[in-house]
């Protein structure tokens, strides 16, 4: 996947049990990469930046994953 266009892939396990045990450093590690990153291993897109969450889930129409 280019990440030109695109949003920035991330190869990080959220459900890693390190990450799962201390979740800090991967938040903080999705907050940095983007509004919007792409997590390779899962092939979905995740947000970690309030701003951009609470839209998302206030204008949840704009953002279904479903369409």
């Amino acid at each position: 996947m280019s990440t030109s266009s695109r949003a920035p892939v991330s190869d990080a396990d959220p459900y890693d049990l390190e990450i799962l045990a201390d979740p800090s450093t991967f938040h903080r590690h999705l907050r940095e990469t983007g509004p919007v990153v792409y997590l390779e291993r899962y092939g979905v897109y995740a947000m970690g930046r309030f701003d951009h969450v609470s839209a998302a889930l206030t204008d949840w129409q704009s953002y279904q994953s479903g369409a």
